[in-house]
């Protein structure tokens, strides 16, 4: 395996400046490449390349402020994919991964602690995105279960990520 640097950076009064809190190394397994990283309510998640996925979640130690909870990166099923953005949802039940080869996958959060790292837990949602080109970036609303494609295409997609319609 190999090590990356995770930096965490704390917002001042001021909004335009950051202060470094904490900095920390994790491990890479195999391959793998960091892509994206995606803060959610109890943490953030990191994944890349080669189906990496990583669930760190905040404590109350100011010397470790972030644990690994869980890394999904011996799942055959998603080996060949590269997860390149993600979005949780506003209840940190589920999060939505977008793959380099547009397609969209949803994962639970809800239980991340006891599940089977080598399991599938990723659904299926939809290939190719409805999107010609890559997805360039995606959100989650707040108030609705709607989802935000925006892609090379130039095009915008409101996905009603319940149903998982377009």
């Amino acid at each position: 395996s190999r090590e990356f640097l995770i930096l965490i950076f704390e917002a001042m009064d001021n909004p335009s400046s950051m202060e470094l809190r904490k900095n920390f190394s994790a491990s890479l397994p195999g391959t793998s490449r960091v892509e994206t990283i995606t803060p959610y309510g109890k943490g953030f998640v990191v994944a890349g390349s080669s189906g990496f996925f990583s669930v760190y979640e905040r404590t109350d130690d100011r010397k470790d402020p972030y644990l690994l909870i869980k890394t999904f990166s011996k799942n055959e099923y998603m080996a060949s994919e590269t997860f390149m953005s993600m979005a949780a949802s506003p209840n940190d039940e589920m999060l939505v991964a977008i793959t380099k080869d547009k397609d969209i996958y949803s994962f639970p959060l809800g239980n991340i602690d006891i599940m089977d790292d080598t399991e599938n837990h990723f659904q299926h949602v939809c290939a190719g995105g409805l999107h010609r080109g890559k997805v360039l970036a995606m959100d989650l609303c707040l108030q609705k279960p709607v989802l935000v494609t925006c892609g090379e295409d130039r095009t915008i997609r409101l996905w009603d990520y319940q149903r998982w319609r377009c």
